[in-house]
């Protein structure tokens, strides 16, 4: 299976390559040290799974998960940091599995192994962009602008919901959305 580690520590980004590097079913076939970079890289790799920390420069790790989980539906997200305080927001999100980084190497490579050969069905409910993904109300294409534009606004400090600006960007009205939805956005 093909992994990308993302973390903006390089020694945690080594230490996990060095755990898995005698894995002969295990293939890392990327680093990246902050969020964009990881998105990026997710998206030209399509790895089948994200290794990555929630604190990460430029975009956090949850965005991270929640940007490439609509557009990777074969990658599974491993969250490997210590703030277990956010397990639950990293599954919901969409994240797999949580891995504490004071687990040892056994531990990691099991759950790599485990949610690679896991169903690719995300935790919690579906977000707005995976749902008309998969209703064809949208494009990827559509939806990754919809997403950096929201992204952009957030580092403002303006909070728009993702409906208001896929509105705007992709051919999807207010009655796509409440039909997709079952309800008003």
């Amino acid at each position: 299976m093909r992994v990308v580690v993302a973390d903006a520590n390089r020694a945690i980004r080594y230490g996990v390559g060095i755990a898995l590097r005698d894995q002969p079913d295990i293939d890392v076939v990327g680093e990246a040290e902050d969020g964009s970079a990881a998105i990026q890289l997710a998206r030209d790799i399509q790895p089948d799974v994200l290794v990555l920390d929630l604190f990460l420069a430029r975009v956090g790790g949850l965005e991270v998960i929640r940007e490439l989980a609509p557009l990777l539906p074969d990658t599974q997200f491993l969250v490997f940091s210590n703030e277990t305080r956010l397990r639950s927001g990293a599954l919901w999100a969409g994240a797999a599995a949580f891995v504490t980084k004071d687990s040892s190497d056994d531990e990691l490579v099991r759950e790599i192994r485990r949610v690679a050969a896991a169903p690719r069905r995300r935790n919690g409910s579906p977000r707005l962009g995976e749902f008309l993904l998969e209703r064809n109300l949208i494009s990827a294409a559509h939806l990754q602008a919809a997403l950096a534009w929201q992204r952009e606004l957030k580092q403002g400090g303006r909070r728009v919901k993702l409906g208001e600006l896929l509105k705007q960007i992709a051919p999807v009205t207010e009655e796509d959305l409440a039909n997709a939805l079952g309800s008003t956005v």
